[in-house]
């Protein structure tokens, strides 16, 4: 699946405050950022999209109250036709995966993407 997936997301702790992703967001390569529980466990993941949607300006809220819906944690092994079809199964939009000692996200996109340019058509 490392084939698919794009490079590492920044990631924060779930028991951040809303605000300390305002400075990750600043950067515009960064599009996710995923919530790490104290264990170092993946919790799930907040698009850029959800936090200035859904984050007042002075928000004391927790990054846990901004977690994306439809996207999941999963174990690294997973094989990419495992996660296409958990994807498709479960109705998601994305998976994170532990990578090279970070996360990644893989979306649906990123599976076309990948077909199409394995087939010569992307």
């Amino acid at each position: 699946m490392s084939e698919v997936v794009r490079g590492k997301v920044p990631t924060v702790a779930a028991s951040a405050g809303a605000q300390s992703l305002r400075p990750l967001f600043r950067d515009p390569a960064v599009e996710h950022v995923a919530v790490i529980d104290e264990r170092q466990r993946a919790v799930g993941v907040v698009s850029r999209v959800d936090f200035h949607l859904r984050t007042p300006v002075e928000s004391s809220g927790a990054v846990l109250g901004l977690l994306s819906p439809g996207v999941i944690a999963v174990a690294g092994d997973l094989s990419l036709g495992a996660a296409s079809a958990l994807l498709v199964r479960r109705g998601l939009e994305g998976l994170l995966v532990p990578v090279r000692g970070g996360y990644a996200c893989l979306f649906a996109a990123d599976v076309v993407r990948w077909v199409a340019q394995q087939s010569g058509e992307g």
